[in-house]
């Protein structure tokens, strides 16, 4: 398990090392390329439409919700409880 587990680290730092060196190392160009359009991006005038005025909600938000009729269940008494 230990020389399965080296072999793949090995894997790794080789395939890193040879990215690393083809590539340029770190100091290697951008991907994808940084070009002039997408380092000045023409400027769009900005425009905002006034949102209509909100009304309060009638209701406290904190305030419980009532308890819908599917959720709740009949009372049975306990077997040994006289009825």
């Amino acid at each position: 398990m230990r020389v399965f587990v080296a072999l793949h680290l090995a894997a790794v730092g080789i395939i890193y090392a040879i990215a690393v060196t083809l590539g340029g190392g770190f100091a290697g160009p951008p991907m994808p390329p940084i070009t002039v359009a997408t380092a000045s991006p023409p400027a769009v005038p900005v425009t905002r439409a006034l949102a209509p005025p909100t009304s309060q909600p009638t209701t406290s938000l904190l305030a419980p919700a009532p308890q819908p009729d599917w959720t709740r269940r009949a009372e049975i008494p306990a077997p040994w409880e006289p009825r």
